[in-house]
């Protein structure tokens, strides 16, 4: 055993492993507590016997990274779109793993699937060498759990009802009980949580930040090994941001495998171990932050960088009107706490306008206030130079204002309704008896044909076409209503690309007819492709409002990740990956 202890002693100070061999022929039992006084922080791999991890003090020992998740070949089509592509990754215990990606990458069919609420079409999720059949009960069983943006919480509970999770008591609720669980719960997963201090009050009285460790305690509470978050600093100040990062490391290093999904590189760069971004539904990268130079995370999430000064397409339709572009929506000073401040942008006929910014920069708080979905707190909007406030999107519709969301099946169309309903439904509404819409077939019949619907006929169900089909009725249901006024969120979210090359096409038709058009994008290649001029909104503010001929990517993107007008403001260090 001396031999032993004397190799131990001869480690160099910062090495971070000691191999003990079974071959040294020494008992566990006589070397363990030797080699833990000795080495009381060191990494320490020993492969077979269990008593290695059982008998050195907690901190000390970190067994060799092994892949807690592995995700081997997923598909998943939504129709005939591909929301995921052969995708395949590895999350490993201590690991922070990034997984990012524009909107529509597929990140959160990902995150679906990893949390059972949607099935795989093919490909195989392995936990700890375990296949996972699927199904949110078997996912939270085999340790995964999610946190997404809303957080989830019981708002009316206290903070320590929300971790405890089912009220405790015999006969009879106890608050002292659940008291009692969420505070060992919460030593268990970080010591001193300030989370202590607040298990009588209401989890609504927390500021956000606060919110998050109580759902992060939560979701830690079952002993879950693989915690994966959305955009959990979208919303946060940088203040905040810093706190949650340096807990969530604190976390990883106890061997929690994070999955933290985020647009933002200034957060990813600050906490990923490693990096994994999907683009159109691929794995388009997949690196530790050293093996990534330049700009490859750029490249990676938006594609290889265009040719500065790339004509866009020409438009021939109509192009005599565009000489002379007429105001006819303006928003002056725009506020909404929380949401955006002091926005002012004028919409032109004959144009079209695209509006892009991360997730929480506010840009569809914006869009929907636009139609009285959401109300500014301050500010004035003018149509044609007539001050208008709406109380709801059928009152900006009366104005020859409308606003196409970007849930189409939730908020735009009516699935289980025919195709020749969804296309007269925003001008039969008037005139339909009992709640029932009337099919029109000839109108019907008339905008498949003009918009190339691909359907069996106007009473084919909308439910049995594809998503780009689909999002092609919803544009041409505001076409036959004769709207001269668009605002379009995300109009080719989820179609492929035959059909966003058909919208493309429809959308410079609508404007060289005159139309205004206000296009919201996450999509660079669409920004760029389709827009006259780009609004860039980043963290509520309008950081840029420009010409696309004056425009190219590297200024879209530093304003998008960085909200800086120009490239030259990006900060020396960050440049490269913007």
């Amino acid at each position: 055993m001396g031999n032993a202890i004397s190799a131990a002693l001869l480690i160099p100070v910062h090495s971070d492993i000691v191999i003990l061999h079974d071959a040294m022929g020494v008992s566990e039992e006589r070397i363990i507590p030797k080699i833990s006084k000795i080495l009381p922080r060191r990494t320490l791999i020993e492969y077979h016997p269990a008593t290695v991890r059982n008998s050195l003090p907690a901190g000390s020992l970190h067994m060799p990274p092994s892949s807690l998740l592995e995700i081997k070949g997923i598909w998943k089509h939504y129709g005939a779109t591909a929301a995921l592509r052969d995708v395949s990754a590895s999350l490993r215990a201590g690991e922070i793993l990034a997984l990012m990606g524009h909107n529509g990458a597929g990140k959160s069919t990902l995150v679906k699937i990893l949390a059972g609420s949607t099935r795989q079409d093919s490909g195989e999720i392995m936990i700890e060498g375990k296949a996972l059949s699927g199904g949110v009960r078997e996912a939270r069983a085999a340790g995964i759990a999610v946190i997404h943006q809303d957080l989830s919480l019981f708002p009316k509970l206290t903070v320590a009802e929300n971790i405890a999770g089912e009220p405790s008591g015999r006969f009879s609720y106890s608050f002292r009980t659940s008291k009692r669980a969420a505070a060992a719960s919460l030593e268990r997963v970080e010591a001193n949580s300030p989370l202590l201090m607040c298990l009588g009050r209401n989890v609504e009285e927390l500021p956000l930040a606060m919110k998050q460790r109580v759902a992060i305690a939560r979701a830690l509470t079952d002993d879950s090994g693989i915690l994966i978050l959305d955009e959990p600093t979208a919303a946060l100040s940088l203040q905040d941001t810093d706190h949650l990062l340096t807990y969530l490391r604190k976390l990883a290093s106890g061997g929690v495998g994070v999955i933290f999904v985020s647009h933002r590189l200034s957060d990813v760069r600050r906490i990923a171990s490693r990096y994994l971004v999907l683009r159109d539904g691929a794995v388009a990268l997949s690196a530790t932050p050293a093996e990534v130079s330049g700009n490859a995370l750029a490249r990676a999430m938006f594609g290889e960088a265009e040719e500065i000064g790339a004509a866009k397409p020409v438009r021939t339709a109509g192009q005599a009107q565009k000489d002379v572009l007429q105001d006819t929506l303006t928003v002056r000073n725009a506020t909404r706490r929380g949401e955006f401040s002091n926005i002012s942008v004028t919409l032109r006929s004959g144009e079209i306008t695209v509006l892009t910014g991360l997730t929480g920069s506010g840009r569809t708080e914006f869009a929907e206030s636009l139609v009285g979905l959401r109300r500014f707190d301050r500010g004035e909007l003018s149509i044609s130079g007539k001050p208008l406030s709406f109380s709801g999107p059928r009152n900006a519709m009366r104005h020859g204002l409308v606003y196409v969301p970007e849930d189409r099946l939730r908020s735009g169309l009516f699935v289980r309704r025919s195709t020749a309903e969804n296309l007269v439904g925003a001008t039969e509404h008037q005139r339909a008896r009992f709640g029932f819409l009337g099919k029109q077939t000839n109108k019907a019949s008339a905008g498949i044909s003009d918009f190339a619907i691909r359907c069996q006929g106007p009473d084919s169900i909308l439910d049995t076409l594809s998503g780009g089909n689909q999002q092609k009725v919803l544009l041409a249901r505001w076409h036959m209503a004769g709207a001269h006024i668009l605002i379009l969120d995300e109009p080719t979210a989820g179609v492929d690309v035959s059909a966003k090359t058909e919208i493309h096409k429809q959308l410079r038709e609508w404007a060289a007819a005159g139309a205004a058009l206000l296009v919201i994008s996450s999509e660079t290649d669409e920004v760029l492709d389709v827009a006259d001029r780009i609004l860039v909104f980043h963290a509520g503010s309008l950081i840029l409002d420009g010409l696309r001929t004056e425009m190219n990517r590297e200024q879209l993107m530093a304003a998008m990740l960085h909200g800086s007008a120009t490239v030259e403001q990006i900060p020396a260090q960050t440049q490269g990956e913007a």
